[in-house]
Order: structure tokens, then sequence, then C-alpha cells
């Protein structure tokens, strides 16, 4: 297709910019991270002032814990020592819960909306990307976005309140230390980022073997797929399930196991190492600081006891900082995908209904994407026509080009070259999704969902339950409330059940491809004697790939495909059937 205004040619990606969790968060809700953050500083601020309210009630001014009456009042029954103190301090801690509640409560919130968003926003995205893009994507790496890396933000995500907090808690108490003490902060302070750089170099280490065992979980996840799709097939020859064992999934699990191994045991040491550091910095200043500097009696245990303070939020910020590690590669690789799909996928444009009598392929062509050193499988060019009113027969052996026509038809591969014309009109961005309305497919592949989507009225449930018992299914499936009562059929139902929700759809294009391979006898002259016809009589436009010769006579059209282009064209009205049927056999002799 040559370069023009409209055309369905997709340009390449921008770079997608490194993101970070916060910032992210920020540009999602930024009034609400806001109030999350002043909770959170608040509340370390304040869980770092209660220990000067501590210490004031251990060591009022007349000295030491002694009993004095006119200190002591009581409260429900309970003797209550310095009792403005105690009010004070329980007010204290009132207000550090709900500072502390507000912000956990608050970005949990927001961890959960922004998940769900990027879940959305992937989902809106795969169904309105192009299918060659979703195809060079691959199915485990969506699903694993979706899935999998969604939950690990969410995960980091309840990790930000719990590091905001301690980390000002953190801050605030090296503060009040530098308050007691300066030569006991200064030797903290180094002794902290002494901490922060020696725990910092095993954490790089854990992120880039977190980063590794991602990209694993896209490659295990394709291996698995293939195993649940292709279980059948493996439970017939055991050399093949041995293989597939030993040369896919073994030794990516191995690989994966290994590298989570790794990325454990560094963050397990780090964190033992650093739970005990400040255990370390106590005894240095008990033992041997004390001895080059003058500390009293009375600092000593404010800073022993500030220091077995600081423990606290100095291991859980440690400890979620794992958390958040995985959230930032999982974060980057769901806005990677994203970055790979449409960029405006937040509003759809109202389709409008486009009417037409033809379908003309003019030059059309397509080329599927190869590796490095190949150039992919070409089909083409093409050029025939479809009518409505009309049953149009595709034949032709394995790999010659028959799939890859039919998403052409559906308009699910754009052309590589050449054009697909409506009445004339040129298919492109800007008509493409109103045409796709007119179609109706069951592919070699469909998906059958559980019930019927789209407007449902009295109407469309009276022709699906007429199409449900036409068919010989109406016994195994009901429709309540839209919803198909079951869809765990044998292959051959199922198919007959995904042709009932093609016609409830009432399109004017219906592909259906191999449709009738899984059928009995009795459905397959059903489906070729009444079904056809009778879409025929409506003016549908139909075509149907098949290889059941003895019903070609049915089809006004017929064309036979070899080696990805169209070798013979014949109408059947006047041509010899005997002299087609031997074309056709010459084409799938292959199968």
């Amino acid at each position: 297709m040559s370069q023009r205004t409209g055309s369905l040619k997709t340009s390449p990606k921008p770079p997608t910019r490194r993101v970070g969790l916060m910032s992210e968060f920020g540009r999602f809700a930024p009034n609400r991270v806001f109030f999350a953050m002043l909770a959170g500083m608040l509340s370390g601020g304040l869980y770092a002032l209660a220990i000067p309210l501590i210490l004031d009630a251990i060591n009022p001014p007349s000295g030491g814990l002694s009993y004095l009456d006119g200190n002591v009042g009581y409260f429900l029954g309970f003797k209550i020592n310095q009792g403005p103190l105690a009010a004070f301090f329980a007010l204290f801690c009132l207000v550090i819960l709900i500072t502390r509640a507000a912000s956990a409560i608050l970005a949990a919130r927001i961890s959960l909306e922004l998940s769900s968003n990027l879940r959305q926003r992937l989902c809106k995205g795969i169904v309105q990307s192009s299918y060659p893009r979703l195809e060079e994507i691959g199915q485990a790496r969506l699903m694993v976005a979706v899935t999998d890396d969604v939950r690990r933000i969410i995960g980091g995500a309840e990790a930000v309140p719990q590091l905001m907090i301690n980390t000002v808690m953190l801050i605030s108490l090296l503060g009040f230390l530098w308050y007691i003490n300066a030569h006991v902060f200064i030797f903290v302070l180094e002794a902290v980022v002494f901490g922060v750089l020696t725990f910092h170099v095993p954490m790089l280490f854990a992120t880039n073997y977190f980063r590794r065992a991602r990209d694993l979980y896209d490659t295990l996840q394709k291996g698995v797929n293939g195993l649940i799709l292709g279980v059948k097939e493996l439970q017939l020859d055991q050399q093949k399930r041995n293989e597939y064992f030993d040369k896919i999934l073994s030794p990516c699990e191995r690989e994966l196991l290994k590298v989570e191994k790794r990325a454990i045991s560094t963050i397990s040491a780090a964190n033992s190492y650093g739970d005990l550091l400040f255990f370390m910095v106590i005894g240095v200043i008990a033992f041997i600081f004390v001895n080059y500097h003058q500390v009293s009696a009375t600092d000593l245990t404010a800073v022993v006891m500030v220091l077995l303070y600081i423990t606290a939020p100095i291991a859980l910020i440690i400890n979620s900082l794992p958390k958040i590690s995985m959230a930032i590669v999982s974060l980057r690789k769901v806005k990677s995908t994203l970055g790979e799909l449409p960029e405006r996928i937040d509003v759809e444009r109202p389709t409008c209904h486009r009417a037409w009598d033809t379908i003309n392929f003019v030059g059309a062509s397509y080329r599927h994407s190869g590796g490095k050193t190949q150039d992919g499988f070409f089909v083409g060019p093409l050029d025939f026509t479809i009518r409505k009113g009309e049953i149009t027969f595709i034949v032709g052996g394995n790999g010659s080009g028959k799939s890859t026509l039919c998403k052409m038809l559906s308009l699910h591969y754009p052309p590589s070259a050449g054009d697909v014309r409506f009445d004339g009109k040129i298919v492109d961005t800007e008509c493409i999704e109103d045409y796709r309305q007119n179609i109706a497919t069951v592919f070699s592949d469909y998906f059958l969902f559980d019930r019927l989507l789209g407007p449902i009225n009295d109407e469309k449930l009276v022709l699906a339950r007429h199409y449900l018992q036409a068919l010989a299914i109406d016994h195994k499936v009901q429709i309540e409330g839209g919803i198909f009562s079951t869809t765990d059929l044998s292959d051959g139902q199922r198919k007959r059940l995904a042709l009932v929700v093609a016609f409830i759809d009432d399109k004017e294009l219906y592909l259906l491809d191999e449709w009738a391979a899984d059928q009995d006898p009795e459905f397959k002259r059903v489906f070729y004697m009444n079904i056809l016809p009778e879409l025929r009589a409506r003016g549908k436009a139909v075509v149907v790939v098949s290889h059941d010769d003895r019903y070609f006579h049915i089809a006004d059209q017929i064309l036979i495909m070899e080696d990805g282009k169209i070798v013979e064209r014949r109408y059947s009205d006047g041509a010899p059937v005997e002299r087609l049927m031997v074309a056709v056999a010459t084409a799938t002799v292959s199968e």
C-alpha cells in the first residue's frame, strides 16, 4: 500500500522514558499523593517526638520514677502518674494513629486505583491494537503484564507509605540525636551513610536479578501456555513430552529458580546486615566511643534509646526496598508494553454504518514479519471480488495462505501493498473500524465467550433458541440472562455454539474458517445445504474455507490458493464441477 494520509501502516513507537514508582503516583493522583505524603511525614515526625516525651516521663525534674502523691491521679479506677503529661501522650498517640492510618489508607487506595487503571489501559490497548502488533508482542508477555506485573506494582505501592513514614521518622530521630549530643550524631550519621552505601551495593545486584527473572517469566509463561494448549499431543508421545520438558520448560525453570535464589539470598543477607548494623553502632558507642568523647549517663541512656528506636524504621525501610524494586521493574515493563500499543486508548471513536455490496482486493498482499534472516511468508498479490448474496469457497493445501487471506478479509491484517476496497472505498484508518462492524467470523482458532455480548432483546433470544435447536445443542446449552448455561462441550458442539453467536450478531459478511471440519456428516449437510443457502438468501456475503468437495456445487465462487497466490478462480454457474474438483484435489494433495 502506498504511503498516504489515513494509511493503515503504523509508524514506529517512540522510546519509552524511564519511570519511577512515586513519579507515576504523582502523575496519577497528585493531590492525594501530596496529602498521603504529608500525613506520613507528620506521623513519622510525631513518632520521633514520642521519645522526648517518654524520657521526660521517666526522668522528671524531681529525678527518677519516684512515687510522688502530688503527681498521681486517677482515671477509670487506675492510678495515673503525671496526669497532664499522660493525657498529652495519649492524645499524641491518637494523632499518630490517625495520621499513619490516613497515609496508609490513601496510598493503598491510590495504588489499587493506579493498578486498576494500568490493567484497564492494557486491556483497552490490546483490543484496540493491530493484530500483527499483538502477534509481535506475544501472548505470554501480555498475560504476564496484565496479571503478575500489576500485582507486583500493588505490592510495591503498599510499601511506599511505610517507607515514607519510617524515612521521616529516621530523619527526625537523627535530628533529636543531634540535639542530645553533636559528636554522637556525627558518628551515627557516618554509620548511616556507610550502611546505606554498603547496603546499596547488594541491592543493585538484586535488582538486576529481579529484572532478569522478570524476562524469564515471559519465556516461562510462553512454555506453560504451550504445555496447556498442547497437552493432548504431548500425552500421546512420551518422547516429545520429555523433550518439551528437557529443552523448553525445565531449562527456563532452572534458570528462573537460580536467578530468584540469588536475588532472595542477596536481599536476605543485606537485610540481616542492615538489622545488625545499629546494634553494632550501639556497642561501639557504649564500649569505645565514650572513652574518647564526654557523654553523660543521662545522655547515654537517651542515645541508646534513640538508637534502639532507630533500628525498627531502618529495618522496615530495608524490607520495603525489594518490593519497591520489583514494583519499579514491573512498572517499567507495563509502561514499555503500553508504549507498543496504541497511544490513544481512552476514548473510542463512535462508529457509523457504511453500506456496501462488494469487497474488492486490488493487488493486495501481506508479508508476515520473519526473523533477522527471514523475510516471512508472503501472500499475494490478490485480485478478486466478494459480493453480497453470494457464497465464496476458499480452498488450498497447508501453507497455501488461506488463514492469512481470511485475516485480510476480516481486516485484522492490513495489506502490505495494494488495497482492500468496500464499494470502491479504500479501507484506511478512518474507516476500518466502521467496516469491521459488518463482519462476523468463526476462525479455526476461535474463542467462545460464555455469554451473548452486546444488546440483548427478546427477538435475539428467540432467534438464539431457534438456532440452538436447529444445530441440536439445545439439550446441552440454555441461555439465561444472556449467559450460556455451559460451554463445557465437545469441539463440534462448541463450533456450533460459536456459529449460533455469529448468526445472532446478524452481520453482512460471514467468514467461516474450516467450520465443518469437526462436524458429523449430519451437521455438515445441515451447514452446507441449509445454513449457507439461508445466509445467501438473506443477502449476506459468505466466505467459507472448506475441503468438502461434495458440496462445492453450492458455491457461487471458488478461490483455489497455492503458495500464497490464487491459482484458480471459478464461478460454479456454467463451470464444469468435475474440472473444478480435479483442480481442488491437486491443490490439497499435501493434506
